[in-house]
This record gives structure tokens, sequence and C-alpha cells, in this order.
């Protein structure tokens, strides 16, 4: 059953269509960089997004005895609603990056920071361009938490 917006859940045919955009075949047909241009505006408002993931992960988070509860994933979501996947990558990798140096745990594994970037670009890619609803949201953090927590 088509909604009032026309998508149905994660099995929105703008979803696979976006998710298509950016695969590597369509990646080989075409420079999908030229929608991505940077400007200041853009690098600043991503910067700032970094530095809130770096505040809402490492330092107003909870760390309970199992897990660890934050908001850190809310500034990689603005940042792929705004500005698409590639975007939403550089960000979670860089808040990753930058957040393991200045607040380090143990020692830097490179894998973590590939992991959160492809979270960010999961993000980027089921919220870029697309109308933001609870159902969306929720089944994104799902796929997110799926594939980043099982696959990776």
């Amino acid at each position: 059953m088509r909604g009032k917006y026309g998508f149905v859940g994660i099995l929105d045919t703008g979803l696979t269509q976006q998710m298509y955009k950016y695969s590597a075949k369509a990646l080989l047909k075409k420079d999908v960089s030229m929608d991505n241009k940077i400007s200041t505006k853009k690098m600043i408002v991503c910067a700032m997004l970094v530095a809130f993931d770096v505040i809402f992960t490492r330092i107003l988070a909870l760390n309970l005895p199992l897990t660890k509860l934050g908001l850190g994933f809310a500034a990689v979501a603005v940042c792929g609603m705004a500005y698409g996947p590639v975007w939403a990558a550089v960000c979670a990798g860089l808040g990753d990056l930058i957040g393991s140096l200045l607040f380090p745990t143990g020692a830097y594994f490179p894998g973590f920071t590939l992991t959160a970037a492809v979270g960010g670009a999961i993000f980027g890619l089921a919220l870029y361009k697309q109308r933001p609803s609870l159902l969306r949201c929720f089944l994104t953090a799902l796929c997110n938490g799926v594939v980043v927590s099982m696959v990776l």
C-alpha cells in the first residue's frame, strides 16, 4: 500500500534508485561528484556536524556496562539528509577519527573508522532528498545497525 508521499518504508523505489545512483556500476558510468560541489558553506556545516558528532559520541554519551547510549548518529543523519551519502561518510569518518584521537579508549583501529564511514553512507543513501518520517528514520537506523554491526 502506497502512502501519501509514494513510499512504503524501506522498499521505496526512490531509495533503490538512490542506491543505484551511488553504486559502483553507476560510478563507472558517470561522475556523481558533480552534484557534490564543494562550497565554503557546505564545508563549515560539515565541520560543525563533525564537532557535534564528537561531542555527542564521546562526551555526552552514557557509558553503561553492556552498551553505550548516545546521539552520535544524529549529526551524521543530518549531514546525510542535507548533503548525501558521500558527505555523510566523510563526516562520520572524520568524527570517528578525531574522536579517537582526542578521547582515546585504546589503540586506534582504522576498521572502526571505515565502519563509521559506511554507516554514514547508509544514512545518506536512505535519507538524502527524501521526506523524513519516523518510519523511514527508524528503518534506516535499523538497516544501519544490521549492516554495520553484523556484516562489518
